[in-house]
């Protein structure tokens, strides 16, 4: 089977590795610190996951939380698992912020704040993942 999220747990550009989860920086930060979790192994429905699973990934999504929290100070998140795009368990954390934000001298601005979150089309640019990456790498 060719999956994108199957291909990219071999060699993505992880914050941290988990036993059954990995945790990234998504490639379009639909908010700043817009968050991946991604199943090591091919599954497309919750109903796929072991109890392990869900258990750590509700470990996974409180420390990242807390991370985020520490660095951005989001006012909301959205925790969402669409698998719209691909058909590949995954989770996505959203940080909402009633006013902008800064990072590596590039504003964010969460413009439907309070609504439904508006996806972006553009990828971030590679650097500004990696600064992401390493930041949280420090806090998890």
């Amino acid at each position: 089977m060719d999956c994108l999220l199957c291909n990219e747990n071999k060699d993505g550009l992880w914050i941290k590795k988990f036993e059954d989860w990995n945790l990234h920086i998504c490639w379009f930060q639909h908010t700043l610190g817009t968050l991946g979790i991604i199943l090591k192994r091919h599954a497309e429905k919750f109903s796929e996951l072991t109890k392990e699973e869900i258990t750590e990934l509700g470990e996974i999504i409180k420390i990242s939380q807390k991370a985020l929290d520490e660095k951005f100070k989001p006012d909301w998140y959205n925790i969402q698992q669409n698998g719209n795009w691909h058909h590949h368990f995954h989770f996505l954390i959203l940080p909402r912020y009633k006013e902008f934000r800064e990072f590596e001298g590039k504003k964010y601005e969460d413009k439907t704040y309070g609504q439904p979150i508006t996806y972006t089309r553009e990828k971030e640019e590679e650097s500004i993942r990696k600064e992401l990456t390493e930041l949280l790498k420090n806090r998890l």
